[in-house]
């Protein structure tokens, strides 16, 4: 498993990512490997058929990723020790003191499918704690596809006039460098890119993700906003645009940045001719 969490910035050194010649103006882009079981549980409807494959206890780790990604602790060792091996995971609130309010429509809807999944493989569930648990079932279910393709491989950040260019083997994008954002590395196909201000309030701040596709796959149809932003000989990139508020709209300076940020995410389309998404190998 990649239990990984670097810092990148633009002069290719560790810590916060300042611009100096920006002035004040920064830029954050931390880089995460996100080992997310389901990384777009907050965003959409997983089916029956996308989880058929899961066994009880991936359909129990996928069922609490949801809890966890919105920071709360276990009472189970088993599953607090694997999501502090999470480069993406941050504990802070007793298992007591957590509501299931802060759960959007999509991840009450994901966690009752694996739920049921769940308690349909095996009465009771996935029986935690047990000795000799370890993760190494977790780790081959998310990285067992055996692909060589790597969303992420080559990624670096620099600066062009005024812009932050965010750049892999496959494509470059470019995005305000004047606003905090930063990024997270969802497996080998797809990488999120997060208003920073907002996902601090807890109110989640993706404003884009990028998913490559095979050809002949067309599963994003399914998204309820997406575009292309470019294709190349082996890889259809989609564009996916979040649906519901994923910024605090009582707070104005929130809302006039993440805007900002969305309306530059809508123009990674391949039909705009102001797109910021370059694809290397058209």
């Amino acid at each position: 498993m990649r239990k990984w969490k670097i810092l990148m910035c633009l002069l290719l050194c560790s810590g916060a990512v300042f611009v100096p010649e920006y002035g004040s103006t920064k830029v954050y882009a931390e880089v995460k490997a996100a080992d997310y079981l389901l990384p777009d549980a907050d965003i959409r409807y997983y089916t029956e058929d996308e989880i058929s494959d899961m066994p009880v206890k991936i359909l129990c780790y996928a069922k609490n990723e949801i809890y966890a990604k919105h920071g709360r602790k276990f009472q189970s060792e088993e599953l607090q020790e694997y999501f502090d091996s999470q480069p993406w995971y941050y504990g802070k609130i007793e298992p007591g003191d957590f509501s299931e309010s802060v759960f959007n429509e999509y991840e009450k809807a994901n966690i009752q499918l694996l739920a049921d999944k769940e308690f349909e493989l095996q009465k009771g569930g996935y029986v935690l704690d047990q000795p000799g648990y370890n993760f190494e079932d977790v780790e081959d279910y998310i990285y067992g596809s055996g692909s060589g393709f790597d969303i992420a491989s080559g990624l670096s950040l620099h600066s062009s006039e005024g812009m932050a260019q965010f750049e892999t083997d496959y494509f470059t994008i470019s995005l305000p460098g004047d606003l905090e954002w930063d990024y997270e590395i969802d497996g080998r196909d797809s990488i999120s890119f997060i208003y920073t201000p907002a996902k601090e309030a807890g109110v989640g701040g993706r404003f884009l993700e990028i998913i490559a596709y095979d050809w002949g796959d067309n599963e994003y149809e399914a998204w309820p906003h997406w575009q292309i932003a470019g294709l190349d000989a082996d890889k259809k990139y989609i564009a996916i645009l979040p649906t519901d508020v994923q910024y605090d709209y009582t707070d104005s300076v929130q809302t006039e940045e993440y805007q900002r940020l969305f309306k530059c995410a809508e123009r990674c389309d391949q039909d705009n001719e102001n797109t910021i998404f370059f694809v290397k190998n058209p």
